[in-house]
C-alpha cells in the first residue's frame, strides 16, 4: 500500500500584490488524488495535525469531521485545536479532499502541515 502526503499550507504564508495575507479570515482548500486504478471499495485513514482555528473536512462530498465552528463571520468562529485521524471507505479511484477553515485567534491562518493518507493498517 502507498501512503500520500498532501502539503496544505497556511494562507498567511502566501503573498498577494507583494503583501502577505492576513492570518484572520477563512479559506477553502481542495485537492484530488488518484489512489487506485479501479472502483473497488477501499479504506483509507487521513491524519492531520491540529489546524489553526475551526475546520470542516469533506472527502468525496461527505463531511468527515468538523472541529469548532467555521464561519465567514469572524465573531461566529469557534476554534478547536486537536490532531485528527479520520477513516473513510470509498468505491472510487480518487479522493476529493475539501478543507474549509476559518481563523480569528491564531497567528497563522490555515493548515499547519501535511495531511498523511494511507491504509488504516499503515496509520496504526
Amino acid at each position: 500500500s502507498i501512503g500520500y502526503g498532501v502539503p496544505f499550507r497556511p494562507w498567511n504564508l502566501l503573498k498577494l500584490n507583494d503583501k502577505n495575507l492576513s492570518p484572520t479570515g477563512y479559506a477553502t482548500y481542495r485537492i484530488k488524488l488518484k489512489v487506485q486504478d479501479s472502483k473497488t471499495p477501499k479504506s483509507f485513514s487521513i491524519f492531520y495535525q491540529h489546524l489553526f482555528s475551526a475546520s470542516k473536512l469533506y472527502v468525496n462530498g461527505v463531511l468527515l469531521h468538523e472541529k469548532g465552528k467555521v464561519s465567514s463571520d469572524l465573531s461566529q468562529i469557534i476554534p478547536v485545536r486537536v490532531n485528527s485521524i479520520e477513516e473513510i471507505t470509498i468505491d472510487d479511484e480518487s479522493l476529493d479532499i475539501v478543507l474549509q477553515i476559518a481563523n480569528r485567534d491564531f497567528f497563522r491562518g490555515g493548515p499547519r502541515g501535511h495531511f498523511l493518507i494511507s491504509s488504516p493498517e499503515q496509520m496504526r
